[in-house]
């Protein structure tokens, strides 16, 4: 059996089963990674091919147990490249993925360079690296959330 736990009171779920129920089939499926038999995959109401990938990237978040990482740094693919990296903000997101104290350990910390796909890194330590990426995602569309209800609770002036 596979079950799916909501959590924060925010639209995060956790897929939890034994080997072989279908998790990374569901998430590939809701990543629209691999064609349907028959039906559809709706978030929202839309279907994958009525969005663009960014807005697509806005609601769903996929951590595939084989992750891609790119030729940079570790603070780089953490931030994912972002044009104004905050390095407050991509050490609290490494802390939360519990990948912090590992990153220390590099030669360079935050700015060692991680080689083509990650290569510097094992597999467990590139996936970990990626959890980064997604809880500094996640932390930031918990806020954005978080500021769009008190705006609509909040009166205009």
């Amino acid at each position: 059996a596979m079950h799916l736990a909501a959590a924060l009171g925010v639209s995060v779920v956790a897929l939890f089963g034994p080997t072989g129920a279908g998790k990374s089939t569901l998430a590939r499926a809701l990543m629209g990674l691999m064609p349907l038999v028959r039906g559809s995959v709706r978030l929202d109401g839309a279907t994958h091919d009525q969005r663009t990938n960014e807005e697509f990237g806005q609601l769903i978040g996929y951590l595939p147990q084989e992750v891609q990482l790119f030729d940079g740094t570790v603070a780089e693919n953490i931030s994912r490249f972002a044009a104004k990296m905050d390095p407050e903000q991509v050490v609290a997101a490494a802390k939360m993925a519990n990948v912090h104290e590992l990153v220390m350990r590099l030669p360079n910390g935050y700015d060692t360079p991680l080689g083509e796909n990650g290569s510097r890194l094992s597999v467990g330590q590139r996936q970990r690296v990626a959890l980064a990426y997604d809880w500094d995602l996640l932390v930031d569309q918990i806020a954005e959330a978080c500021r769009a209800r008190l705006a609509r609770k909040t009166p205009s002036s």
